[in-house]
């Protein structure tokens, strides 16, 4: 989350006390219980800040670089050495993010965005349909991906944000972000 990667932009006493949820109560229980497959990105969200800017001045959320770095880990957590970045051309667009939003604030930043060459992935999502974001389910379709590989995303709305970055290497993702899991729906996409 920003704030345990932003921590710089935190009141000085609060620096030092704001930990990664995952990090704290998480990390060291799936070690224990011998599960080894488990990625979290933060540190190099971390090193990473230092040369780009990889969350929103105005969104909780990650900027396309966060994503892409995110994306490039995970990629390389399943054994493809893919940058996402090397597939993405960088372009400047007025920006109001989630917390713009919910100050309720005008706030309209200038921001990079950056989106892949060729231009022609496409994203359904049902989102904008939904009360809130539960059982948000999103497709992703790139006819000109490095692979013609599929990949399946229980996530939230982080992963959601990275399906532009994943769809540089997958040609179809599937994302879907709901309390329950759906054996039907993961048999079909298989």
């Amino acid at each position: 989350s920003k704030p345990t990667v932003m921590t710089e932009y935190l009141p000085d006493d609060m620096q030092a006390q704001v930990q990664s949820l995952y990090e704290r109560h998480y990390a060291e229980v799936l070690r224990s219980a011998g599960c080894g497959f488990v990625t979290y990105p933060r540190a190099l969200l971390v090193e990473e800040k230092e040369r780009s800017q990889v969350f929103s001045r105005t969104d909780t959320h990650m900027t396309d670089i966060g994503c892409a770095v995110v994306a490039r880990h995970i990629l390389r957590q399943l054994g493809h050495d893919h940058d996402p970045l090397m597939y993405m051309e960088e372009d400047t667009r007025p920006r109001r993010g989630d917390l713009a939003a919910m100050a309720k604030t005008g706030d309209v930043e200038l921001a990079a965005v950056h989106g892949l060459r060729s231009r022609t992935d496409q994203i359904w999502d049902n989102r904008r349909s939904l009360p809130s974001n539960k059982d948000n389910i999103a497709v992703s379709h790139h006819p000109h991906s490095f692979s013609s590989q599929r990949l399946l995303v229980l996530g939230d709305s982080f992963m959601l944000q990275c399906l532009t970055s994943l769809s540089s290497f997958y040609r179809d993702i599937l994302y879907v972000r709901s309390a329950h899991l759906q054996p039907e729906l993961l048999d079909m996409f298989s």
